[in-house]
């Protein structure tokens, strides 16, 4: 792809959980005896924020708030919601949009609306130009870490744990 990455608006939804699972595989003592692991605050059904936000080089969009599962027409709400925030980003100038390709992103209603409201887009999907399965890519995956390292109550769901 031969884009202008400062001009990309890389954008991501994620879940953060009030209250953090421990991680079987990470949360490690080491002790002498079993009495003296101390306990851990679990919580089986925390509840839990689920926000979507887009960064770029320039700027960034406010966290938009959404309940339950995202779908094509959430996804489609919240870029409406969104949109005048991310043309103010870039001044009216030329600039990307680029999301994953998780299904809300790869319906096609999703891409139509991006095709008519942004000046360009990297569409997802099985016929996406976006690599499926690449958060390496994604700047925006830094900034979820970034929160949830900074408020360790919010943290994501299953990923970034500091």
């Amino acid at each position: 792809m031969d884009l202008d990455w400062e001009r990309t608006l890389m954008t991501d939804e994620t879940e953060f959980l009030l209250v953090p699972r421990g991680n079987s595989k990470n949360d490690v003592v080491w002790v002498r005896n079993v009495e003296d692991v101390p306990p851990i605050e679990q919580d089986a059904h925390s509840a839990s924020v689920r926000v979507w936000a887009g960064v770029s080089a320039l700027g960034r969009t406010s966290l938009h708030f959404y309940d339950g599962n995202l779908n094509g027409e959430r996804c489609r709400e919240l870029l409406v919601e969104a949109l005048p925030e991310m043309q103010q980003i870039f001044d009216d100038a030329d600039w990307t949009f680029q999301h994953d390709g998780a299904t809300s992103n790869s319906d096609m209603k999703t891409n139509e609306w991006l095709a008519s409201n942004v000046p360009h887009y990297i569409p997802s999907g099985p016929k996406g130009e976006w690599p499926a399965k690449s958060p390496d890519l994604n700047w925006i995956e830094n900034m979820w870490s970034i929160v949830a390292w900074r408020y360790p109550k919010a943290r994501c769901q299953g990923r970034y744990l500091p």
